[in-house]
């Protein structure tokens, strides 16, 4: 094998695809640096709504998941939303 061949051998096995490169898009950085990460705030039992609402208030972005419960009583059933989570309200 001449050296020509060698040097052209050696760079096909050490081409690296742009995708796959080691260095990282300064634009990525960035945009990790401001993501907000979400937090979960424990609450009294029975107050998330409540809380949710104050968070709001203040200007702070909550999230309350909440699913649609069936509650029955002696004289009526009545479809409630309750907390997914109970005592629990998350914030970003």
């Amino acid at each position: 094998m001449n050296k020509q061949q060698d040097s052209q051998n050696n760079s096909r096995s050490n081409h690296v695809p742009p995708h796959e490169s080691s260095q990282t898009n300064p634009m990525n950085q960035t945009n990790q640096t401001n993501v907000l990460h979400w937090y979960a705030l424990r609450t009294r039992s029975r107050h998330e709504k409540m809380v949710r609402d104050q968070l709001v208030h203040q200007g702070i972005e909550p999230l309350l998941p909440t699913v649609k419960r069936l509650s029955q009583w002696k004289d009526r059933k009545k479809e409630i939303e309750v907390p997914l989570f109970s005592g629990y309200c998350f914030v970003r």
